[in-house]
């Protein structure tokens, strides 16, 4: 091709563009072109080179790789050590990992604010509150470490033969996100709801709380009942999104996510297990302790006691492990629907109606 434009009669390279397999004795300035043309057609355009040559159209690429330590290194984003094209091959394992990753990190997200906003609406509706380091767990503990963890997932040892979805607001990311969103829901109503149901419990009397002594408002069943569901179901999900893809490993194998995900759920049920004499328990008002019983610290049950309000016992251990396996019912459903649904079947089903719209490039 010499000195010439490749994009002279452009008509004719636009009608053969996806057909053309090499462009031979192409220059500097020729190399630049045909990543331009590439790029204005609507593909990802990635390019390989080794020298001088080539720093042009490693720069205009959407992804230059450098097979050289020469002055293509420089311009280049990428560059391979080993000098092998085969680096290709792992940058587009890392690069659709990344991709995958992302999504579930942000899917995480989104379901971290979901049920934070269920949450304070209960909190809300029974005129309570959750204790100041039950905030501490759910805004740095689990977003903030979950989120880290959940960041570091590896690729998968071979490069799949299908391209990654590329839209975060896809069907099945939507999918995704709304079906585990909508069971953890119906499980932590259903557990709200038990727990009004068992023997002994009486509601928190917020007729005679005052907004401005949140800290009072603690001591009650609900507070423990709303965290231990939540914040249960938060921490699981971080699972469920980080389940194995095709284009990043197994969740076995993301070796930080688990550590991170053992240590702050077993946490969580040691503060809900503690004693009521516990440093656990007293920290996060665990209602282990028997908040309205005889000569009651807490000024919202004096005065309900006074009012003539009965008192009303701990809340039963039993009631506490029933609160957990409704949580581990939660967790059992999530992971069939994502399992079966959006990584089987279903999820087959709904790629093939909605399709990526990507431009072909014929093989």
């Amino acid at each position: 091709m010499g000195g010439a434009s490749v994009c002279a009669g452009s008509s004719v390279l636009d009608r053969m563009l996806f057909y053309i397999r090499v462009f031979a004795r192409t220059s500097p300035a020729n190399k630049v072109e045909v990543v331009e043309v590439f790029k204005e057609a609507g593909l990802m355009t990635g390019m390989c080179g080794d020298g001088g040559n080539d720093c042009g159209a490693l720069k205009a690429a959407h992804v230059g790789v450098a097979v050289s330590q020469a002055e293509a290194s420089v311009v280049a984003p990428f560059a391979a050590g080993n000098r092998s094209v085969m680096s290709v091959v792992l940058l587009l394992q890392y690069g659709r990992c990344a991709l995958h990753v992302s999504f579930s990190a942000v899917k995480f997200l989104l379901f971290c604010g979901l049920i934070a906003s269920v949450t304070q609406l209960t909190c809300r509706y029974f005129g309570v509150f959750i204790a100041q380091l039950s905030y501490f767990m759910i805004d740095i503990v689990a977003v903030l470490v979950l989120g880290f963890a959940l960041s570091l997932g590896e690729p998968a040892d071979r490069l799949a033969p299908s391209r990654p979805k590329s839209s975060l607001l896809g069907a099945l990311n939507i999918s995704s996100l709304l079906g585990v969103f909508v069971i953890s829901f119906a499980f932590y109503v259903a557990g709200i709801l038990h727990m009004q149901t068992w023997e002994g419990y009486v509601r928190w009397p917020a007729q005679f709380a005052e907004a401005a002594q949140f800290w009072f408002h603690t001591d009650n069943w609900e507070s423990t009942s709303i965290y231990t569901l939540m914040y249960l179901m938060q921490v699981f999900s971080a699972l469920v999104f980080s389940f194995g893809h095709v284009h990043r490993a197994p969740l076995l194998n993301q070796y930080p996510l688990l550590f991170c995900f053992v240590l702050i759920y077993g946490f969580s049920l040691c503060v809900l297990f503690d004693k009521p004499d516990g440093p656990l328990a007293f920290a996060f008002h665990v209602a282990s302790e028997q908040f309205n019983g005889p000569n009651p610290e807490n000024p919202v049950w004096k005065k309900y006691q006074e009012n003539g309000g009965a008192q009303s016992p701990a809340m039963d251990v039993g009631l506490r492990v029933q609160l957990v396996l409704i949580c581990l019912a939660s967790h059992v459903c999530v992971v069939l629907f994502q399992k079966i649904g959006i990584e089987g079947q279903v999820g087959d089903i709904v790629r093939r109606r909605y399709p990526s719209e990507r431009v072909k490039f014929r093989v």
